[in-house]
């Protein structure tokens, strides 16, 4: 089945205000470079997805490759290659045994955990495969996306108070009408607001991977041992994949900047995956989303295309350093999950 979608542009109240014609024909452009008319989206089904792992036969061969009883190879930069950037999500189980640091280390007891540097403890990272050696090490750094983001002193302070539109999690408490119990946290990096959260009795799985790609050139990052060490619950999948999680069962589902670098047919994929996951009355809360001035309209126009009722939404100027002011946009939103939700979908939906 295909679907054909037309975007509402009344829907998107702010471009009069913010963006001038220009502007808009340029998005209008990006619309149909990317789905042919401007204002209809054919978007066919990606059927090649369910192929991934037979169109990379010979890594996966590789990976499969082992001698059966014994300590698995030392491939985990390729296999997270295989996951990451070909959409081999499935890995088969492998019968060996994982590699693991060099000695046992006591993790810290939680909720002592959350936001203790002390938490982080070197011993329990192989870093074989990173750049850094040490927690110090990635403290002292300031390149890619997750700047100080291993510093718990600053991790602590974040989302207490209202900050460039962003808002703190006691607003977004007191804005839900329901309950706030289980969500997720996509591309969490070091797991911070499920650390917040967790004060708040909500429980949030973060996803993330553990490679970031700085200066086109890929690192690994301690990811998944961070939020494990902090007492939290790290899901190692990248935005393509689809959740391993039931349909209509979170209360929240929480992403800051990190998709930003996805292709807009898979960042519409990703929000109906997050909509699937999301219960009735959940909200889906967008948080300092960035995207170029002509683009942000197209993204803002697949937002909207699924029904939400906005319980809050701001849009800015991104504020960069040495960058023309206005030349990308910053999406700060919470969206509520409509009921019912058979009702939810847009005028302009045709199922085909």
């Amino acid at each position: 089945m295909q679907l054909d979608k037309r975007i509402d542009e009344s829907a998107i109240d702010w471009e009069a205000r913010l963006l001038p014609k220009a502007v808009m024909d340029r998005a209008r452009e990006v619309m149909a470079s990317c789905h042919g008319d401007g204002m209809v989206v054919s978007w066919p089904v990606p059927t090649w997805k369910a192929y991934a792992c037979d169109a990379s036969e010979d890594d996966l061969l590789r990976y499969l490759d082992y001698e059966p009883r014994t300590m698995c190879p030392d491939d985990w930069f390729d296999s997270q290659d295989l996951v990451f950037t070909k959409n081999c999500f499935a890995l088969p189980v492998r019968r060996c045994l994982a590699r693991t640091p060099q000695r046992a280390v006591e993790p810290m007891s939680f909720p002592d955990s959350l936001f203790s540097q002390r938490a982080l403890k070197d011993g329990a990272v192989r870093w074989d495969l990173h750049q850094c050696k040490s927690f110090a090490c990635l403290n002292a750094r300031l390149i890619g996306d997750c700047r100080l983001c291993f510093n718990m002193s600053i991790e602590r302070n974040r989302w207490q108070r209202h900050f460039r539109g962003s808002l703190s999690i006691q607003e977004v408490v007191s804005m839900m009408k329901g309950s706030l119990r289980v969500g997720l946290d996509a591309g969490g990096g070091t797991g911070s607001f499920a650390a917040h959260m967790a004060r708040y009795n909500v429980t949030l799985l973060t996803t993330a991977m553990n490679v970031e790609t700085v200066s086109g050139r890929r690192q690994g990052l301690p990811y998944m041992e961070t939020i494990a060490l902090r007492g939290l619950i790290p899901l190692h999948a990248p935005h393509k994949q689809r959740l391993p999680l039931f349909d209509n069962t979170l209360d929240v589902v929480h992403c800051v900047n990190s998709i930003k670098y996805l292709p807009m047919h898979e960042f519409e994929e990703l929000l109906f995956d997050w909509d699937r996951v999301l219960r009735v009355g959940g909200v889906l809360w967008f948080e300092m989303f960035y995207a170029p001035l002509d683009e942000m309209p197209v993204y803002v126009a697949l937002i909207n295309a699924l029904g939400y009722k906005r319980l809050y939404y701001h849009v800015l100027p991104k504020p960069d350093v040495g960058e023309q002011l206005g030349a990308h946009m910053y999406l700060n939103c919470l969206l509520e999950k409509p009921l019912p939700a058979q009702e939810a979908c847009p005028a302009g939906w045709t199922p085909q």
